[in-house]
């Protein structure tokens, strides 16, 4: 609904109510539904946390700073829109070519413990003192 009514706003040129709705839409989104998401999945005991591997990370710092260089100038014209949405398709093409990790988080704690506890054997090994 409410990206609808920003549809709406911007067809009768009103950017300004436009801009609000999508950007507090975003930071409801952010501030709210991501971590009701990490607490839903400690009642259901799935692991949802908030860790973000390199490509999620750099996608949502390209959105971020797509976002602040449009809040920034002030006006806009049909071509930033063109922009940003060929910014959306390839971040979504990305995502839907981008490779799942079948590992949860609770694995990767566990193969990290594991590799730690090899690198301690191995440096209490006495010949890799020597060296």
């Amino acid at each position: 609904a409410e990206q609808v009514s920003a549809i709406l706003f911007a067809y009768r040129n009103e950017m300004d109510l436009c801009v609000g709705v999508t950007v507090g839409s975003a930071i409801q989104i952010a501030s709210f539904v991501l971590p009701g998401c990490v607490l839903i999945g400690m009642v259901a005991d799935r692991s949802m946390t908030l860790y973000f591997r390199g490509y999620e990370t750099c996608c949502l710092f390209l959105g971020v700073v797509c976002v602040a260089s449009v809040l920034q100038g002030g006006t806009t014209n049909w071509l930033v829109g063109a922009g940003l949405i060929g910014i959306y398709c390839m971040i979504a093409a990305g995502f839907w070519f981008h490779e799942i990790e079948d590992m949860s988080t609770d694995e990767e704690v566990l193969i990290h413990n594991s590799t730690f506890d090899d690198f301690a054997n191995m440096t209490s090994n006495s010949s890799f003192l020597l060296l």
